[in-house]
């Protein structure tokens, strides 16, 4: 058992981040078994277990190992980039009052890695290393597959959009998350769901996102990098 004494001083953070679908999962786990870490989810999407099938939220029997930044109903709004990263801070003040030396931290949410940008707090006693996972020829391949995964099986997508349907308040969100978004339009509209028409939709729709998260990624993630003297000046200044 972990002592006081015997907390870590500097806690070790590994980022990795990279667009939908990229395998970032894979990789934060793997990690994480290396190190004996836990992993924090950077995906705001993922704190809606209502919408586990399509934002991936989980992961077989090393789910247990990923720390969410909330629990939230969908109803509720996806949790704001500013609010899921003071989430953030408290989840990493636990892990290191747990004795964690490493924690890996994974995820493609743009806002909420600005936000990582601009405010050194998160990386206070710690040493920073980034992983970029980017897309590489048999991405498109890899993302259709999935978009099938998710529309298959004993519980999809379809399923998740459904159960929520009826309440209103969740349509906003739901028209804001790609997938969910072409769903919801089938749905709303009554028309008769085509499964091949809607996995080419999502995929498409997919692949468009991660072309955006690629065009603003990189320039976030040299933020982060650069800003490693504001944060060594606010823990000398401690």
């Amino acid at each position: 058992m972990r002592t006081v004494d015997r907390l870590p001083r500097q806690v070790n953070l590994t980022l990795v981040v990279g667009p939908t679908g990229v395998g970032k999962t894979d990789r934060g786990l793997e990690l994480a078994r290396a190190a004996d870490a836990p992993v924090v989810v950077l995906d705001r999407v993922q704190c809606h277990r209502e919408l586990a099938i399509g934002s991936g939220r989980h992961h077989g029997d090393e789910s247990e190992r990923r720390i969410f930044l909330a629990d939230r109903g969908v109803a509720k709004g996806v949790i704001p980039a500013a609010q899921a990263y003071e989430r953030l801070l408290g989840i990493l003040d636990r892990q290191r009052a747990l004795g964690h030396g490493n924690v890996v931290l994974e995820g493609g949410s743009v806002s909420l890695l600005a936000v990582l940008a601009i405010d050194a707090r998160w990386r206070r006693d710690a040493t920073v290393s980034v992983e970029l996972m980017a897309p590489d020829d048999d991405y498109p391949e890899r993302v259709f597959r999935r978009v099938e995964q998710m529309l298959s099986g004993p519980r999809t997508m379809l399923d998740e959009v459904r159960a929520l349907l009826p309440d209103p308040r969740t349509h906003p969100v739901l028209a804001d998350i790609t997938g969910y978004r072409e769903i919801l339009a089938v749905l709303r509209e009554g028309r008769p769901v085509n499964l091949a028409l809607l996995v080419g939709d999502i995929t498409r729709a997919h692949l468009d996102y991660s072309r955006e998260q690629m065009t603003r990624l990189p320039e976030v993630l040299e933020r982060i990098r650069t800003s490693r003297t504001t944060a060594d000046a606010v823990t000398n200044q401690s």
